[in-house]
């Protein structure tokens, strides 16, 4: 018979795989290491500070594909790449 758990496990299991929208990458960093990070402002933080934002890999953002190219075109178009 099915477990009383089971809806609440259904229900954790959509909220930890939920996606989140990218609205734009704002900033980047390369570590020591050679890989890069993205600091990426969320679709829906509209009047949050920059702060709320996260350090992202480009793997993180695999789905965002993008905003990552219009992030390095706007660098490149300022000469900050």
């Amino acid at each position: 018979p099915p477990s009383d758990l089971e809806p609440l496990l259904d229900e954790a299991q959509e909220y930890y795989q939920e996606e989140y929208e990218v609205e734009k990458i704002l900033r980047h960093k390369k570590l020591e290491d050679g890989s890069i990070r993205f600091f990426v402002k969320w679709v829906g933080t509209v009047g949050f500070p920059t702060s709320k934002g996260t350090w992202q890999t480009e793997s993180d953002l695999e789905n965002a594909p993008e905003r990552v190219q219009e992030y390095w075109a706007s660098k490149s178009k300022s000469g900050h790449a």
